[in-house]
């Protein structure tokens, strides 16, 4: 098996592509990441000591890149980061998985509140509803919390909509987590929902 490096244009245009379609604005940090991973892993194929340099977004082809153009490039992107033994486990992957599933899914039906721009950012609410039938939605809730520093709360609620109360959510599910621990449950069930 084989691995190069993906050109920076490559990565910026996932990452700038990524930031824009979740109303983010770290794509930067994202596009680091990721290529920082994509390095490790060809360095450690080929026992090679390239430097790790911050990507550079100027070029990128966000604006013409149809979304099954863009998982393309995620796949190609992950196929060329997995050759060191952590690429499973590392923080890159489990973003990869995420921004994958996202390019496949569209636009996530969500609002926000706070001062933050991105789903990252420490004073952002995230909230997005899914309508599971005519009679039933769920609402799914990820908050930053002040303390412990760099945990967040998801929530889980459920609306009946032929209930006597039509207008209420009952929590099905809370808890608040570490922001890996929240990526791994978000892994988990991409994974699990592949064919």
């Amino acid at each position: 098996m084989s691995a190069f490096i993906c050109s920076n244009s490559h990565i910026a245009t996932i990452a700038i592509a990524y930031t824009r379609l979740i109303g983010g604005d770290d794509a930067q940090a994202l596009a680091d990441e990721l290529l920082a991973e994509n390095i490790r892993s060809v360095n450690y194929r080929y026992r090679e000591d390239t430097p790790v340099e911050p990507c550079d977004l100027s070029e990128h082809e966000a604006d013409t890149r149809t979304p099954p153009e863009l998982v393309a490039l995620c796949e190609c992107l992950d196929y060329q980061s997995c050759e060191h033994p952590e690429w499973e486990t590392s923080n890159a992957h489990q973003l990869l998985e995420l921004i994958t599933a996202q390019f496949r899914a569209g636009p996530v039906d969500h609002r926000s509140t706070g001062a933050g721009s991105s789903p990252r950012h420490s004073e952002r609410t995230t909230m997005s509803t899914i309508e599971c039938s005519q009679d039933y939605r769920l609402r799914v809730t990820v908050t930053p919390v002040a303390r412990p520093a760099g945990h967040y709360h998801l929530k889980i609620q459920f609306q009946w909509l032929g209930a006597k109360d039509p207008e209420g959510l009952q929590t099905r599910y809370a808890v608040t987590l570490p922001q890996r621990q929240l990526y791994e449950i978000a892994a988990t069930i991409i994974e699990g929902c592949r064919p």
